[in-house]
């Protein structure tokens, strides 16, 4: 991720990123603590 960071101008791309990652981490950390 660091390196796509680097690679490009990807502010954009670290936002769809975090929008779709967010989430994916969420449900997973409701779906665990049952």
């Amino acid at each position: 991720k660091l390196i796509v960071a680097l690679g490009k101008p990807s502010r954009l791309y670290d936002a769809y990123e975090l929008k779709r990652a967010i989430p994916a981490y969420l449900a997973e950390t409701l779906y665990y603590a049952k």
